[in-house]
């Protein structure tokens, strides 16, 4: 078997685990969802873009990661999944509040239906490109212009420079990438794992720097 078609393998089979874990993404309500999301205002802003640089936009990300995601934080805090699985992703703050949901299905899936229906950050200016091999590599899956159609990849485009840097880094090595003063971010994906480790840190400005340059609309 062709590298490129092992690939494609690799992406189908983390694809179809990532659809059985995010199951019923779509099944929110976006009126419930608005009334829940009250709580998330003080990170995720008011109008749905992070407050903070390391703190990702959601409005108009896909519904399906988003619980994806939702469900990866409380699984990994609450310590229901082995290190090495597709469904790892640990944040200090964000496994807090997924770890108290007192509904997790429902709460989930409605808070991804209220951000999903939301509109994107307005249109923004590239301000670069990174080298054409890796946005080839990128566009396969996130789109040609980071608005990827897949509901279980995220969209990029226009996404926070800081957050793009700090989750690439993360998928990069475990343990490997720890500023000071801030609190280690860890994610494990079978396919981002392996090209986060082909990434230096050039590669990555440039990348962060491109896709949050990007419009979203």
């Amino acid at each position: 078997m062709s590298a490129g078609k092992t690939l494609l393998h690799v992406i189908a089979l983390a694809m179809t685990a990532l659809a059985i874990m995010a199951g019923g993404a779509s099944a929110g309500d976006v009126e419930k969802g608005k009334a829940k999301a009250v709580l998330c205002v003080a990170c995720h802003g008011a109008t749905d873009i992070g407050a903070h640089p390391e703190i990702p936009n959601l409005a108009g990300q896909h519904a399906a990661y988003l619980v994806a995601q939702i469900k990866a934080f409380r699984r990994t805090e609450l310590g229901q999944v082995k290190p090495g699985e597709p469904a790892v992703r640990y944040d200090p703050v964000m496994g807090h509040q997924a770890a108290g949901m007192t509904d997790a299905d429902a709460d989930a899936d409605d808070l991804a239906a209220y951000y999903s229906s939301r509109p994107c950050a307005p249109e923004k200016i590239a301000k670069g490109e990174p080298a054409v091999a890796m946005d080839n590599q990128c566009a396969g899956c996130h789109g040609a212009f980071g608005r990827s159609a897949n509901p279980l990849v995220p969209r990029l485009a226009g996404q926070r420079e800081t957050y793009l840097e700090n989750q690439l880094k993360a998928f990069r090595g475990i343990g490997r990438d720890k500023p000071a003063g801030v609190a280690h971010r860890l994610r494990v994906h079978p396919v981002m794992g392996p090209r986060g480790i082909m990434l230096n840190d050039q590669d990555i400005a440039e990348l962060a720097s491109y896709f949050s340059g990007l419009s979203c609309r």
